[in-house]
């Protein structure tokens, strides 16, 4: 799950980022991004996909005190659910190597969810910790993805 940039474009993802992808699932959160060859170029700069992000209805998160955002250039593959005619989401869809952003947040802090303990057993403590958000924004209708994911786990986008 490790990306890093090349030091002549450090906007260009350079590794995968991959969650366990499987293409035969249809979860929105079933994604991956691999690096997009040097003849792709993007639409979008990194600063104008962070914009998007940041206008978006998660974008509040990038207003906190002590937030670093990125944004990484590659292609990606998974499913979304486009709206449909009446304005709701329609059906996931599958999309393969498109040209996308994604946007990577850290520095907020996250309280771990799970299921409430058996009644009699001893409360479970919730102890907040170091959180990541990730986001995808498609670079040919600079659009995001249907899906945000916010994790204490980093997926290491650098």
């Amino acid at each position: 799950m490790a990306g890093q940039s090349t030091s002549a474009e450090p906007w260009r993802l350079a590794a995968a980022y991959d969650c366990g992808y499987d293409p035969q699932q249809h979860s929105l959160g079933n994604y991956r991004m691999d690096p997009a060859p040097l003849a792709v170029q993007p639409r979008l700069a990194e600063a104008q996909a962070l914009d998007l992000f940041a206008s978006s209805r998660h974008g509040a998160l990038v207003e906190q005190a002590g937030i670093h955002a990125l944004a990484r250039f590659g292609l990606f593959s998974g499913n979304d659910r486009p709206p449909a005619s009446d304005g709701h989401l329609g059906w996931s869809t599958p999309i393969r190597l498109r040209p996308a952003w994604l946007v990577v947040v850290s520095g907020f802090t996250v309280v771990p969810s799970g299921p409430p303990p058996m009644a009699g057993s001893p409360q479970r403590g919730r102890l907040p910790m170091q959180g990541w958000a990730t986001a995808v924004i498609y670079d040919d209708t600079a659009t995001a993805h249907s899906i945000f994911t916010e994790s204490s786990i980093d997926p290491q986008v650098r």
